[in-house]
């Protein structure tokens, strides 16, 4: 290898160029060495330049009002193909996998909590929420949802303990249970391959604790028709007359979950582009109501 190959190698890797970063996250590192033959680095070398494993964050997907002793979570099991290496799996998920498929494991799973204070739900039940989370980002939003039913429950047996109470209460709406609509805006690929936690979200539905979901399928055509797949941010636009009334009109909440590469970028341009398009905003005009929605703690995040 001449002094010039290697000097562009040397540059590509150590010189602290956005292309290596990109590089090793896409190749996750396995290539690299093949791809320089003359560079044979002893075992303890290699070993001392590995990345350590990094701590893996996964959202909480039920609420303690179900079950107090026990909490889920949602992961996607990762794999690749490596030229010469052949399939790779990722290390926590893979693990992960072989445990809830042997039954009888009671093998002990280290975990820590993270604080997330700015990702909760509003107290009063009467505000909207608006949430936005493909694939496993769904996750926070199933525990969102189950809590509020358990709430929900809770305070209408109080509420009819109350009237039993007191018989003079009138029978007209003054005593019943005022509730903010909720829109789960959610992607997948298709129902039959990853439409995670189908079941519980249709009950949310049945009972009320959800008012509305936004399905948004890649790999599915809508009636028997296929247009080219859909996204969260093509069912966002859809609705984009709603949404933006429920944002400026009656203080809702807005919550995003999921990729923060793309679809949490692409979540807040089509925000911004409802704005300008709905309520008529400039660029600048649209920018500060985000803004002004993220001050007021309404806009909140969930992204990795």
């Amino acid at each position: 290898i001449n002094a010039e190959y290697m000097g562009g190698w040397l540059f590509f890797i150590f010189g602290g160029s956005m292309r290596y970063t990109c590089f090793y996250t896409a190749a996750m590192g396995g290539v690299l060495i093949d791809m320089i033959p003359s560079c044979r680095p002893s075992f303890r070398t290699l070993v001392e330049n590995l990345r350590p494993l990094q701590i893996r964050y996964y959202s909480i997907a039920s609420s303690p009002l179900v079950n107090c002793n026990k909490i889920s979570i949602t992961f996607t099991v990762l794999a690749y193909t490596l030229p010469k290496t052949g399939l790779q799996r990722g290390v926590c998920t893979s693990w992960l996998r072989t445990l809830c498929e042997d039954s009888k494991s009671h093998t002990p799973i280290p975990v820590f909590l993270k604080p997330t204070p700015a990702f909760v739900m509003p107290l009063d039940l009467r505000t909207p929420i608006i949430m936005v989370g493909p694939g496993t980002g769904v996750a926070p939003f199933v525990a969102f949802l189950q809590h509020r039913q358990q709430i929900i429950a809770i305070t209408s047996q109080d509420s009819e303990q109350r009237k039993k109470l007191n018989a003079s209460v009138a029978a007209d709406n003054s005593d019943l249970l005022v509730i903010g609509e909720t829109h789960l805006f959610f992607g997948c690929r298709s129902r039959t391959s990853d439409f995670l936690f189908g079941n519980n979200i249709e009950e949310f539905l049945k009972d009320g604790t959800l008012s509305f979901l936004h399905l948004a399928l890649s790999q599915e055509g809508e009636s028997g028709r296929w247009y080219g797949g859909c996204y969260v941010q093509d069912k966002m636009m859809e609705s984009s007359i709603r949404i933006c009334y429920l944002l400026l009109s009656c203080k809702a909440h807005f919550y995003v979950c999921g990729d923060a590469r793309t679809m949490a970028r692409d979540v807040k341009r089509i925000l911004l582009d409802m704005l300008e398009e709905v309520e008529g905003l400039s660029g600048e005009e649209a920018t500060a109501v985000f803004e002004h929605l993220q001050s007021l703690g309404r806009y909140h995040e969930d992204i990795y």
